[in-house]
């Protein structure tokens, strides 16, 4: 039997995320996003926040992030957002 620890993502870095999006244009909807406190991936690299799964719904795209305190996820995210790795958006103003 395999355990999932995904979960839904925390509220307040929900919030986040919907902010960050919007400025690209985007929306919460366009993705699924998820995080995993007890990956083997956070566990390797010892990420004790996890990561947080950001996965493009048109296109299947996934990216993982580093979840924790001072992860520099929402940096992460912007600049794979400018480089198109997640789909074709409006860079903000």
């Amino acid at each position: 039997m395999t355990l999932d620890f995904r979960t839904p993502v925390a509220p307040q870095k929900l919030a986040s995320l919907d902010a960050l999006l919007r400025q690209w244009g985007c929306t919460l909807d366009d993705f699924d996003m998820e995080e995993d406190r007890n990956s083997d991936l956070g566990q390797l690299f010892g990420l004790a926040g996890g990561v947080l799964v950001v996965r493009r719904r048109e296109s299947g795209e996934e990216r993982v992030y580093a979840a924790g305190m001072g992860s520099g996820w929402a940096a992460a995210l912007v600049s794979d957002l400018s480089r198109g790795l997640l789909g074709s958006y409006r860079e903000p103003d």
